[in-house]
């Protein structure tokens, strides 16, 4: 019984005692079984607390590696109530407790780094956003919302830099049109209006200025036109003065006609008239000649009978 006692084991000591004390009821030997009892319950308390302490550091342990900082640290702290000289939960409880201060570091940054990101978003200075979102999904590889933002931002930056360069693509068109309307070159300006509507068909400058080109065009086909018609006149009139000076006056009065039909000038007019008073003239001579050699015929008649009185 005194072998199993100092060897702690007083389950063992306790059984040896009481068949001692039944052999030899001394009260040394109850005083050996009382104490082995009370050393017996002692240790079994201390057994279940051990494997309560255990208990609670597994489950510390899985809150840990779970990422429940929180819920590790209660847990720990638990532990140390049962055991607080155990030196392991006490770390434990130290370096969660560091870790749960860099947390609280790490979303105060995240969360001004969202911040400033949103603010950079809705001020449409992409590349910052941007930027700024990627470092908070940096720091929280998890979050989703970071990541969004930056495919948005993206997506808005295209669609930025596209109109960008549609706008810098029609400021040419308008550029080079209107240098070659300021050159006269009315179709050609009117192919570079179109392409510059091609780009923004509502805009009402260059459907102004092909309008502007057409009425140019139309002008300039007027004067063209004109030109060659006082070329044929010319042309005709040339001719008309020529047969006029060698005195073919009749062919001279058909083209004077013909010019004035190409365009009614008073020159034309006049040289018709002209032309008609010299045929009358002519006319007229001619009857007087006429009735002058009938006269003398009449008279060499009258002669050539004898009749000198007629």
């Amino acid at each position: 019984a005194n072998t199993a006692f100092d060897g702690e084991d007083y389950e063992l000591a306790e059984q040896k005692y009481k068949e001692a004390f039944a052999i030899f009821p001394k009260p040394e030997i109850q005083e050996r079984i009382d104490r082995s009892n009370e050393l017996l319950k002692e240790a079994t308390r201390r057994e279940q607390g051990e494997k309560q302490f255990q208990k609670i550091i597994t489950k510390a342990e899985e809150k840990f590696n779970a990422g429940d900082l929180e819920g590790a640290l209660d847990l720990y702290k638990r532990a140390l109530g049962l055991k607080p000289d155990d030196q392991g939960a006490a770390d434990r409880i130290t370096a969660i407790e560091g870790l749960i201060a860099q947390q609280g570091q790490k979303e105060e940054q995240y969360a001004n780094l969202i911040a400033n990101g949103d603010n950079q978003f809705d001020a449409s200075k992409w590349d910052e956003a941007i930027a700024a979102y990627e470092k908070a999904a940096s720091l929280k590889p998890n979050e989703q919302y970071p990541r969004d933002r930056i495919a948005e931002a993206e997506k808005n930056r295209t669609a930025e830099q596209q109109a960008m360069q549609r706008q810098e693509q029609y400021s040419q068109f308008i550029k080079d049109a209107d240098n070659l309307f300021s050159k006269e070159k009315w179709e050609k300006a009117i192919e570079t209006y179109q392409e510059a509507l091609a780009i923004y068909p509502n805009e009402q400058y260059p459907q102004d200025r092909i309008a502007a080109c057409r009425v140019k065009m139309k002008e300039a086909e007027s004067v063209m036109s004109n030109k060659e018609q006082q070329a044929k006149y010319d042309e005709i009139i040339a001719r008309a003065d020529a047969a006029f000076q060698n005195k073919e006056y009749e062919t001279a009065k058909g083209l004077y006609k013909e010019a004035f039909t190409v365009m009614p000038e008073d020159y034309a007019q006049r040289k018709i008239n002209e032309i008609n008073e010299i045929l009358k003239r002519q006319t007229q001579e001619q009857e007087l000649n006429a009735q002058y050699q009938k006269i003398l015929e009449v008279a060499d008649t009258k002669f050539e009978a004898g009749d000198l009185n007629k």
